[in-house]
């Protein structure tokens, strides 16, 4: 892979959340400078020349245009969200469209007003609607079946991706769309409003508790390491072959296993309740990978050793974690 990032100046949204700081550490890693914007709190980030935290509010047109001009940005890698629980996605779908929305606007126009030559809107899987062909291409989304959804987070990722894509073509802009699976491992959020299948579940069978699974347990989900999603997307980047690329693995597990292959990897025992009153969500999508494959030719981390290692770093962690746990930011 080229060292095309070695000089860059770029900008990272959610910087200070798990995907955002694994983008950040890695462009500086590679010789970018970077610029990390958050809009409250203290912004723990590591010490680094190249990393330079600044007090910003996303939903600030001017003050982010202002920003990415004065700093010669040509790198803008979006993954800040309003995220939340199934209820908050149906109860605060106005509020999540409407923020989500305006942050991916102002990141548009800053980047189409500072002459940005690379612009990242991290997407999701969750963006793919309806009954479609399994594996599902890049193509089956909403140009093949726009469907309404009362999900909030679902309808901002669809809704972004038409304003990227319009934009790209209004103004010649060159506009990324990652969409990854089910991201998990180090540096996730393991607290008790933890949004994450996987970090909640090391965190409760590492403290003895019992893992209670809605539905039957054997509806499945696919989930890809973190450091996967970072390379894949730099890659993006780096060789613009394709400007949207599914990210994740050819592995799908059930609840039920995932449960129990957490207890592997931490060594202990599962305690298991299931119930199936309870809605058990969507079932997931087996995505086409040939795309990321032409990008990053590189296989996946498999689901046990990721898990693995997730699990090595929590224990390391866990004391600090235990101290540091906070509610989940409307941003990260």
């Amino acid at each position: 892979m080229r060292s095309d990032l070695r000089g860059r100046t770029a900008l990272v949204t959610g910087a200070t959340g798990f995907l955002g700081a694994h983008l950040a550490g890695e462009l500086v890693a590679r010789g970018a400078t970077v610029l990390c914007p958050c809009r409250s709190g203290v912004l723990a980030l590591p010490p680094h020349d190249r990393l330079r935290p600044v007090r910003l509010d996303l939903l600030d047109r001017t003050g982010l245009a202002r920003l990415v001009a004065a700093c010669e940005v040509d790198l803008i890698v979006h993954s800040a969200a309003v995220d939340g629980t199934p209820e908050d996605k149906r109860l605060r779908a106005g509020t999540m469209i409407d923020e989500n929305m305006r942050m991916v606007s102002n990141v548009l126009d800053s980047a189409r007003r500072g002459g940005v030559a690379d612009t990242v809107l991290v997407s999701s899987s969750d963006i793919y609607a309806g009954s479609v062909p399994w594996p599902i291409k890049e193509t089956e989304d909403h140009h093949t079946d726009m469907r309404y959804a009362q999900d909030g987070f679902y309808l901002s990722k669809v809704y972004a991706e038409v304003l990227a894509e319009q934009y790209a073509q209004e103004h010649g802009m060159r506009v990324h769309l990652p969409r990854p699976a089910s991201i998990y491992g180090p540096g996730d959020d393991f607290g008790p409003r933890s949004l994450r299948l996987i970090p909640r579940l090391i965190s409760q069978v590492h403290a003895g508790k019992e893992v209670e699974i809605w539905g039957s347990g054997e509806q499945t989900r696919t989930f890809v390491y973190v450091a996967d999603v970072v390379r894949a997307v730099l890659a993006m980047i780096e060789h613009p072959v394709h400007r949207v690329a599914n990210i994740g693995t050819g592995e799908q597990i059930s609840i039920l296993a995932l449960a129990h292959l957490v207890g592997e990897a931490l060594g202990m025992p599962v305690r298991i309740r299931r119930d199936p009153g309870k809605p058990a969500g969507r079932s997931s999508r087996d995505l086409d990978l040939s795309r990321m494959r032409e990008i990053d030719g590189r296989p996946p981390v498999p689901l046990l050793e990721g898990l693995r290692r997730t699990v090595a770093w929590y224990r390391r962690s866990v004391a600090q974690l235990a101290g540091d746990l906070h509610d989940v930011p409307a941003v990260s």
